[in-house]
């Protein structure tokens, strides 16, 4: 422990490297398969991602003999089924099913039949892809590429890409080839924090810090699990109750929610966060719609309390600050504290029925 006590007094926080949030994480829907297919599809009638797509599957796309006949959305079967995207090129006919979190649950036999007769309407070669987030089971009937595959291959071909989209179209395209590596979680070393832990025998320090580190999250999180069991005969309010952990924290929250009041019915909760130093206690609404009759009802039920809330309301949410500091050590008061707003809550409920 003094090898770590030194190590720790030597540390410097190092900032971890931030990245920008690319267009479709903004917009809220970097995991939606519709509007991820929408935009490939539209961007595979380009050679030069076609081309790249031919490279995953190792078969020739050449961008300057070879064409596109047509891309389509949604392609309906005889049997009513749909595949996501169906190119036909002068050689090939190919049907795309595109995967980002969901499992390989669709209809590939009657998938396979289509693209077969098709193919041999057109006088083609056929193939069946699915290209998933994940890798799936292998079967005959299809090849499967991953979007990382696909995202590196097509890279090679940005200049190209550059000057045939024009800038407005490559840079829609470089956003969805970045939410590409943000669902793969590209993992990017912090170079100044590998440095470190080859000196010496900081390794070893850091896998101990962070063992112990991991304990400690559970204890914390054994913590809030207590909280719950000891309130139980107390809580009437309250539908639901659980543990969250935060992932980048070591803390553990006990979480208090779905007790439904007012005309609106807001889903009023309560998070008990258990921290290395304090207990800090949180009231808002789980649908962050602290608007005005909100803020009045929880003004209301708080108002016969000896404790001290701090209300703030910022960007159309409104929650609730128990003011007063609670120490790691200060369990017994922690859950008189606690006691006296889930009762609060209860003689509220009781009041409106």
């Amino acid at each position: 422990m003094e090898k770590i006590q030194t190590f720790l007094k030597k540390y410097t926080l190092i900032k971890g490297k931030e990245f920008d949030l690319n267009f479709f994480q903004i917009a809220g829907f970097p995991h939606y398969e519709q509007i991820s297919s929408n935009i490939l599809k539209h961007f595979l009638e380009n050679k030069f991602v076609m081309k790249a797509f031919f490279n995953c599957i190792s078969l020739d796309f050449n961008p300057i003999n070879d064409f596109i006949e047509y891309v389509k959305r949604e392609v309906e079967t005889e049997n009513g089924n749909r595949i996501d995207i169906v190119v036909s090129t002068n050689n090939y006919v190919i049907g795309i099913e595109n995967k980002i979190n969901a499992d390989l649950y669709n209809p590939i036999e009657d998938y396979y039949s289509y693209l077969n007769n098709l193919a041999n309407e057109e006088g083609k070669n056929f193939l069946l892809i699915v290209l998933s987030k994940n890798k799936v089971e292998m079967n005959s009937r299809y090849k499967n590429i991953l979007h990382k595959e696909f995202s590196a291959e097509v890279k090679k071909y940005f200049p190209e890409l550059l000057t045939s989209l024009g800038h407005r179209y490559f840079l829609l395209f470089t956003e969805y080839i970045a939410n590409i590596d943000n669902l793969e979680g590209v993992y990017y070393m912090n170079e100044e924090f590998v440095r470190l832990a080859k000196i010496d025998d900081n390794f070893e320090k850091i896998v101990q810090i962070m063992v112990e580190g991991q304990r400690l999250r559970d204890d914390l999180g054994t913590i809030a699990y207590q909280i719950i069991n000891d309130l139980r005969d107390d809580n009437k309010a309250f539908a639901r109750t659980r543990v969250w952990k935060e992932p980048d924290d070591i803390s553990g929250t006990a979480v208090f929610q779905d007790c439904f009041l007012g005309e609106e019915k807001y889903n009023f909760t309560i998070d008990v966060v258990v921290g290395f130093f304090e207990f800090e206690i949180v009231i808002f609404e789980r649908n962050n719609r602290g608007d005005k009759n909100f803020k009045e009802i929880l003004e209301e039920i708080l108002s016969e309390l000896n404790t001290n809330f701090d209300i703030v309301s910022s960007d159309g949410e409104t929650r609730a600050h128990y003011m007063e500091k609670i120490k790691s050590e200060e369990y017994d008061k922690l859950l008189l504290v606690l006691r006296e707003i889930i009762n609060a809550f209860n003689k509220y409920v009781e009041s409106k029925k």
